[in-house]
């Protein structure tokens, strides 16, 4: 490893991004699977196309991409993360993610040897991000498409002790276009959204029912308020960046 630390999550907490996705009112996490969705549906139609998870964890995303008709590769540096991406989805699958023990700053693969890479909620971990941009630009072919999600920088400190750095919508979009044209970062997950589902009222018994609620909403409904995406003109604070660019 380089300075992408070693996360002891996975060994405490298990497959906890498969259980924050699941269908399980009081595991599911609204705000994580919105993130996925944003990321899945910017990423487009790539069936029958490699293509590449950065910083994959559990699996969650790169079995999503197989789902989705794409040969899909995972690379994680923890290897109790790729454990559970391996066997968390016990099913007999003519094509299925292959996982990889490795760092977003050293990619072991040929140059140009995907059409599309993704990476959600990686970049603010590592010291040296542009490692993570310049390996990503590498291994995709021309006119590939990359797709990054990162917490959005709306306050001085940062949102987790373990980050390194967090970006705005512009300093994002200026680091992605030293390594990539047609840069597109858009806002999503309203902070609003953010305090009610986090929080836990008196009346309630401090108990996080708005957070079941959401949930339900979510998974049976198929309303998310996270999914909200910022408009021109809205001054509302919005906690997440997905970006968007090509090769």
């Amino acid at each position: 490893m380089t300075d992408q630390e070693v996360f002891t999550k996975y060994s405490k907490k298990g497959a906890y991004h498969w259980a924050e996705t699941s269908h399980d009112i009081k595991k599911h996490n609204a705000y994580v699977s919105a993130r996925y969705d944003l990321a899945i549906k910017a990423l487009g139609d790539n069936s029958g196309q490699r293509s590449l998870d950065i910083g994959c964890g559990d699996g969650v995303l790169a079995w999503r991409l197989v789902d989705n008709g794409a040969d899909a590769v995972g690379v994680d540096p923890v290897k109790d993360a790729l454990q559970f991406a391996n066997r968390v989805r016990n099913v007999e699958l003519n094509r299925k993610p292959f996982f990889l023990c490795a760092n977003a700053e050293k990619l072991p693969f040929l140059d140009e040897s995907f059409s599309s890479a993704l990476c959600t909620d990686v970049i603010e971990h590592l010291s040296d991000p542009e490692m993570l941009l310049l390996e990503s630009n590498r291994i995709l072919k021309p006119g590939g498409k990359f797709v990054l999600t990162t917490p959005n920088k709306i306050a001085p400190e940062m949102t987790d002790p373990e980050h390194k750095r967090e970006f705005t919508v512009s300093e994002l979009t200026e680091l992605l276009e030293k390594y990539f044209a047609n840069v597109y970062v858009f806002e999503s997950h309203p902070e609003f959204w953010r305090q009610v589902y986090l929080s836990r009222p008196w009346f309630f018994r401090k108990k996080s029912i708005l957070k079941y609620l959401i949930n339900f909403l979510a998974i049976y409904l198929g309303y998310n308020p996270f999914l909200r995406v910022k408009r021109l003109g809205q001054t509302h604070l919005f906690t997440q960046l997905t970006a968007v660019a090509m090769k």
